[in-house]
């Protein structure tokens, strides 16, 4: 199994899952149409990775900002990560967004009870993520 990585475009964030390290970075924005297609292959790569995955994996998550289909997408990847953890596995999710952004802090933290993962938030004074 290798890294994944995807290159942000003006739609899509960046993506660094990387299996060696057991640390996983989605950074940017996320409002492209079809927003299935674009995670189809970061799910993908997390049911592979989620069968034999490091005791410790970190995501750290960097969103300027996403729209309700990613949002839905998001779901999907916090899930597999809730499998990780329910394996007995670590699992750290530290989520970074701008200190302003005050419906990100709520995205956040339905996100944490909806799959009953502990997100760690950190505020930034970088509206430029």
């Amino acid at each position: 199994m290798e890294p994944l990585v995807i290159n942000a475009t003006q739609a899509t964030p960046t993506v660094n899952l990387d299996n060696h390290r057991g640390v996983m970075e989605i950074k940017g924005v996320s409002y492209e149409e079809d927003a299935h297609a674009f995670y189809r292959p970061i799910i993908q790569w997390l049911d592979e990775y989620k069968e034999k995955p490091l005791s410790d994996t970190v995501l750290n998550l960097y969103f300027k900002y996403f729209n309700t289909a990613s949002s839905k997408a998001l779901y999907e990847v916090f899930q597999r990560f809730a499998e990780i953890r329910n394996q007995g596995n670590s699992i750290l999710i530290n989520w970074f967004y701008d200190k302003d952004d005050n419906d990100m802090c709520d995205d956040i933290a339905y996100f944490s009870e909806l799959v009953e993962i502990p997100i760690n938030t950190q505020e930034i004074d970088h509206p430029n993520l």
